[in-house]
């Protein structure tokens, strides 16, 4: 199992192998919407658990506080922000913040996520060192 794994990974590499999927893709796979669905998942985790510079942040929305992943900073003390819908780390919206209601998390993006995936379960561990209060 384990050599045709290695075998299989090796073919994918080449430049035959991947015009053979971007053909399925363009002719068979591309007209089924769970296949497209789980493509483009996969597509952003990797994405998300690869990108430099996105940074675990609270951001303050009305009374509260959300987890989100600071995208970068913008011109007049605005920030680009991704706020993650629960249970799946990757899909949510991005939005932008005055600077002011955006608060940097001492947590890694794995963990931000893993808080994410688990509706919040273990967010007094990962943040018993943040102040919650008003921004």
């Amino acid at each position: 199992l384990i050599v045709v794994s290695l075998l299989a990974g090796l073919v994918a590499q080449t430049r035959i192998a991947r015009r053979v999927v971007d053909k399925l893709e363009d002719t068979v796979l591309g007209g089924i919407p769970q296949y497209q669905f789980a493509k483009s998942a996969a597509s952003s985790f990797a994405q998300l658990e690869q990108s430099e510079g996105l940074e675990p942040v609270l951001v303050s929305i009305e009374d509260g506080w959300q987890l989100g992943y600071q995208i970068e900073m913008l011109h007049d003390g605005w920030v680009a922000v991704m706020l993650p819908q629960s249970p799946t780390p990757m899909s949510g919206n991005v939005m932008y913040f005055p600077a002011n209601r955006v608060r940097k998390l001492d947590i890694t993006m794995m963990q931000a996520m893993s808080l994410v995936k688990r509706l919040g379960a273990g967010s007094a561990d990962a943040m018993k060192d943040t102040q919650l209060g008003p921004a």
